[in-house]
């Protein structure tokens, strides 16, 4: 459609999927280029940076962007913790 790329069959025994993208990545853990924290001691890793940018911010507050409460010294990372607070 739209002469965007070709249709890639995966090649895993026993999954039919197709896409305009390669899966085999995603799905298999198959050619996956890796990001790993580098917090101290954290084995974490994922399969695109952004996913590393969030799990240091949940797991080890970094680059948090805390939402605070108008109200109290209450903050969160979540603005829908914040709004249930």
């Amino acid at each position: 459609m739209h002469g965007i790329g070709s249709w890639h069959a995966c090649t895993e025994l026993g999954c039919k999927y197709k896409a305009k993208k390669e899966h085999r990545a995603i799905m298999h853990d198959i050619d996956v280029l890796w990001w790993f924290c580098d917090y101290e001691d954290c084995e974490y890793r994922a399969k695109s940076n952004s996913h590393i940018t969030a799990h240091k911010a949940n797991k080890h507050n970094i680059g948090v962007k805390w939402k605070q409460c108008t109200d109290c010294d209450y903050k969160a990372k979540q603005s829908g913790a914040l709004a249930m607070h």
